[in-house]
C-alpha cells in the first residue's frame, strides 16, 4: 500500500523518536537511523509470534520503528522493525565523540545503501534530514524538537 501526504502519520505523545533520529538497539547494540514508525506494531500476527512480541513489557501496543542498520554493526544493509522500548538515542558529546564506541565523527552517520533514498543529509550529529517524500509521510516529525528520552 502506497502512502502519500494525504496518508501522513499522526504523531501522538507516545512516540518518542522521529524519522531521521540515529538510535542504538539496547539489546543488540547496533546503530541505525529511523526512516518510519507505526503508533503500534503493524506486523502480521505470524511475525509477532515469531519475534515473541508478547514477551515485551509493552507488547505490540507501543510504537514500532522502521530502521536502516549500520553495516559496520550488522553487515548486509539490513532493515529492522523495532519496538520503542528496545531503542535509545545515540549519545555523543558536542564534538561528535561517542564515548561508548570510542570514535569521533564516524559514529554520527549510518553506513547503509538506502540512506540516500530516504534522507537528504545529516542536519546534526544525531539526526538525518528526511527527503521530501519521507517528510510528507511524517510532517510532524519536522516540527518537533529532538526528543528527551530517559534511560530505562
Amino acid at each position: 500500500m502506497r502512502q502519500d501526504a494525504e496518508n501522513s502519520r499522526y504523531r501522538s505523545s507516545a512516540i518518542q523518536f522521529r524519522v531521521g533520529d540515529i538510535v542504538r538497539h539496547k539489546r543488540y547494540n547496533y546503530r541505525a537511523v529511523i526512516f518510519g514508525w507505526d503508533p503500534k506494531c503493524a506486523a502480521t500476527h505470524r511475525w509477532m509470534e515469531q519475534m515473541n512480541i508478547r514477551s515485551l513489557p509493552h507488547g505490540k501496543n507501543q510504537p514500532f520503528y522502521h530502521t536502516l542498520c549500520d553495516q559496520r554493526d550488522r553487515p548486509g544493509s539490513q532493515t529492522t522493525y523495532v519496538a520503542q522500548e528496545n531503542l535509545e538515542l545515540l549519545e555523543m558529546d558536542e564534538d561528535g565523540y561517542d564515548e561508548e564506541e570510542g570514535c569521533l565523527g564516524e559514529c554520527n552517520h549510518i553506513d547503509h545503501d538506502e540512506v540516500g533514498e530516504h534522507f537528504d543529509g545529516i542536519g546534526s550529529a544525531f539526526h538525518y534530514i528526511p527527503n521530501r517524500y519521507r517528510a510528507s509521510l511524517y510532517p510532524q516529525d519536522l516540527q518537533r524538537p529532538l526528543p528527551t528520552v530517559r534511560p530505562g
